[in-house]
């Protein structure tokens, strides 16, 4: 029994002859071309791969400014109507600093109105950096209205100072006009990934407004001041 697995032992630990030898290689070199070939290709060290944002903003073609504008029929409804309907809304939206829809009721030319408005700046996770700033003219006709909200602007508030720098106030840099691609105070200071942010939760901002100035438009309820 001992002689027996001496022999199997012997057999195991010879050498495998030349032909399964280059069998075993040529199966071993096609795996490892296979897994050369399914594996992504990096890309060459140094080169720089831009990553575009995805985020389009309206342009007016003859303003060249970001400008979010639109007509909206209101049938049966009057110049005058459109006009209160307007100047309520705007001075119960918390974005127009107005005193009173009395005050614009007051303006002698009542086929339009325009106001500045504010927003807050946001970037990444709702990060609350500073205002954007915009203007809004609306204007009114029998049973329709146009709307035209475009001067786009982000300024970014200064931080205070802190412990690490007492007494004094740090100024990261404002994006400035929405028509910048990078911002105005330079890619040092704010991230280009920062500016997108900072537009797209501007946009989502305008489209809320609009949305909340259509349904004021087409209300039909009087306003608590009309009595």
């Amino acid at each position: 029994m001992l002689s027996l697995l001496r022999a199997r032992y012997t057999r195991l630990t010879q050498p495998l002859p030349m032909k399964y030898s280059l069998l075993v290689f040529a199966l071993l070199t096609s795996s490892a071309i296979a897994a050369a070939q399914s594996a992504p290709t990096a890309e060459p060290s140094g080169k720089k791969v831009k990553h575009k944002s995805d985020l389009k903003l309206p342009i007016d073609p003859d303003s060249h400014l970001v400008t979010y504008s639109g007509v909206i029929e209101v049938p049966g409804a009057t110049q005058e109507q459109l006009y209160t309907r307007a100047t309520n809304w705007v001075a119960g939206t918390a974005t127009y600093h107005v005193a009173s829809s009395k005050q614009l009721q007051e303006a002698t030319d009542k086929s339009q109105l325009t106001v500045n408005g504010e927003t807050q700046a946001r970037t990444f996770l709702s990060q609350v950096v500073g205002t954007v700033t915009h203007s809004l003219t609306i204007y009114c006709k029998d049973g329709r209205y146009k709307y035209v909200l475009t001067n786009l602007r982000e300024e970014t508030t200064p931080t205070r100072s802190t412990s690490l720098t007492p007494g004094i106030n740090s100024n990261p840099g404002s994006g400035g006009a929405f028509e910048n691609e990078t911002p105005a105070c330079g890619t040092m200071q704010m991230l280009p990934m920062a500016w997108t942010a900072i537009k797209r939760h501007a946009d989502e901002d305008v489209q809320d407004l609009i949305a909340r100035l259509t349904t004021a438009m087409n209300s039909t309820s009087k306003a608590a001041s009309d009595f």
